[in-house]
């Protein structure tokens, strides 16, 4: 994906591995899966912060931006 298609801030989306942290669309969710489609990158992910535990969804790093939490930081699920 070129940087002209992707949303603003968000990060590529062959930097997000499964098992890491992400926020989209100001919740937290950890990536279960990526899959590249033919619109670009599909990530897979389980919500972890309040609004969203015990949901999965899936993203596309062409709509949404998708900023990886710092492993360094505590979690505040």
């Amino acid at each position: 994906m070129t940087d002209e298609h992707r949303p603003a801030g968000a990060i590529p989306a062959d930097t997000i591995a499964p098992g890491s942290g992400v926020v989209v669309r100001d919740e937290e969710w950890l990536v279960a899966a990526t899959e590249e489609m033919a619109d670009g990158p599909l990530i897979t992910a389980q919500g972890l912060s309040e609004l969203v535990r015990e949901t999965e969804e899936r993203f596309y790093t062409r709509l949404d931006a998708v900023h990886p939490l710092d492993p360094a930081e505590p979690a505040s699920w």
